[in-house]
């Protein structure tokens, strides 16, 4: 009897937990971003595990001068690493092992992402499960 009790609380706190941790969120959103900086781009998409991480895969293709994409994952006060890619003139670089990970309940809830060009920073967005905003 104190067996079946117990393992019955323990399913009850297990579901509990789940919600409050993010289990009801969808297990595999995506989201996805297009930026360019004369007739250079950039793509990315963007999956959201059921868990604390984002993974990102993507290209960045440039037709003249360098250009670079970098992108990092926040919730709250927490970020993750900044990930990088460049490419030269008349290059295509694509990825596809970005693995933005929080461990912190909810865990990657936004991604940044900056595009590169001429000497400065030319766009910014960032993305949520719902999707993704264009900053400038």
């Amino acid at each position: 009897m104190r067996v079946r009790r117990a393992l019955k609380s323990f399913a009850v706190i297990g579901a509990a937990m789940a919600a409050l941790f993010g289990a009801s969120q969808p297990a595999h959103a995506a989201a996805g971003w297009g930026m360019s900086w004369g007739a250079s781009q950039t793509e990315s998409t963007i999956q959201w595990t059921s868990g604390y991480s984002a993974y990102v895969d993507g290209y960045i293709k440039a037709v003249s001068g360098y250009r670079e994409v970098c992108f990092q994952g926040n919730n709250g006060d927490y970020w993750t690493g900044e990930w990088c890619y460049g490419a030269y003139a008349g290059q295509t670089t694509s990825w596809s092992d970005a693995n933005l990970r929080i461990a912190v309940p909810g865990g990657v809830q936004r991604v940044y992402a900056y595009m590169y060009a001429d000497g400065g920073w030319v766009h910014e967005v960032f993305c949520t499960r719902s999707g993704c905003t264009r900053v400038y």
